[in-house]
């Protein structure tokens, strides 16, 4: 459906450095929440070998003309199939992905030896008919340091000040977390594929588009609002900048707000994009 544009134009915004993230991430402390604790460890080691992985050459980028077409038709700057996802340095980031998170998660070591079989077999790989979450979180974790290479090149020469999509602008990812601004009260949302922000409608589902029935329910402190669709039963974690009093990169706040996710499967909504286990 055709939702209201933001009343304010929209601006590039790209995460910090993995690098930044990741010292970021090495600061947070949680306390009493051994569970928690291990999520951070996993994706510190993450974040450290996508920091290291090499690019592959990235495809040229797409004329203004061709650019101001796609955005205002709706659609992404670039499609998956038109980047080397495939390249060796992707798929041997895909390997050390398995092996540091079986180390992490030695409940998983078994079906990630699996996966490790897959992506070395002879036979290609059936993304399409591969409906294995785990599968899906090392592809994703495997691609995320190509897509934020890809999202950083695009917002230097793009404008995507007239973008109200719920998809990613630039790859036409999902969004897995959303933030109040502190200043306009705009809701922007992070991509979930390569960690590009923009801004969407504060009122309607970003999954489903629906507007009627949305509800939220806010922490304790109020820094942190659990929005659900009963619509599409899908939920987003949002992070009201308003009530914060610290500096918040959101690709961090996805991590530390894993309770979020475990209490919202828990009342029986869903995460509308990718799916990803909660390793």
């Amino acid at each position: 459906p055709q939702l209201p544009a933001p009343t304010l134009k929209n601006q590039v915004i790209m995460t910090n450095s993995l690098q930044t993230l990741l010292e970021a991430l090495q600061a947070a402390r949680p306390e009493e929440n051994s569970q928690l604790a291990s999520t951070i460890e996993l994706h510190r080691a993450l974040w450290e070998a996508q920091a290291n992985a090499p690019l592959p050459d990235l495809p040229p980028l797409p004329s203004a003309e061709e650019a101001r077409a796609a955005l205002a038709s709706g659609r992404p700057l670039i499609e998956l199939a038109h980047l080397p996802l495939e390249a060796p340095s992707v798929w041997n980031l895909a390997l050390q992905i398995c092996d540091l998170t079986a180390r992490h998660r030695p409940d998983l070591a078994d079906d990630l030896a699996r996966i490790r079989r897959q992506l070395t077999g002879d036979s290609p790989l059936d993304e399409k008919a591969a409906t294995d979450e785990l599968l899906t979180f090392v592809l994703n974790q495997a691609r995320r340091p190509l897509l934020r290479a890809w999202a950083e090149r695009m917002a230097e020469v793009v404008s995507i000040a007239d973008w109200w999509q719920p998809i990613c602008p630039f790859c036409g990812g999902p969004p897995d977390l959303g933030a109040l601004d502190a200043d306009t009260g705009q809701r922007r949302l992070l991509c979930s594929r390569c960690d590009a922000e923009w801004v969407f409608s504060r009122v309607a589902c970003p999954f489903c588009g629906d507007t009627r029935h949305q509800a939220y329910f806010p922490s304790p402190d109020e820094q942190y609002r659990l929005y659900v669709c009963d619509a599409c039963h899908c939920y987003l974690k949002v992070v009201d900048l308003r009530q914060t009093r610290r500096t918040v990169m959101l690709p961090v706040e996805r991590i530390l707000t894993v309770d979020m996710d475990l209490a919202a499967r828990q009342a029986g909504y869903a995460w509308s994009g990718e799916p990803v286990r909660g390793a």
